[in-house]
């Protein structure tokens, strides 16, 4: 996995894994938020412990977190959210 600087925007308002292999997530903007949290699992499940564990969001925020990931890329929404995840291949 060479190193990237741009990612493919993933749009997403619900659980769901977001890469099923090797990947780096850039970072993700929240489009719209009710209380809304992100976790995310380096795997296709909620099996690996999460890296990022329920943190709360803001409405147009971007927040950088750059992370190479081994097995996949695996979001958890918590409450209500609108967010474009930016990931790597």
């Amino acid at each position: 996995m060479s190193d990237c600087t741009v990612g493919t925007p993933i749009r997403v308002s619900s659980t769901t894994t977001l890469a099923t292999g090797p990947c780096k997530l850039l970072g993700w903007l929240v489009n719209s938020t009710t209380s809304g949290t992100i976790t995310l699992h380096d795997g296709i499940n909620t099996n690996p412990t999460a890296f990022v564990a329920a943190i709360p969001t803001v409405a147009g925020a971007y927040t950088q977190c750059p992370a190479a990931l081994a097995n996949g890329l695996h979001f958890v929404l918590g409450n209500t959210l609108n967010v474009t995840f930016f990931v790597g291949y």
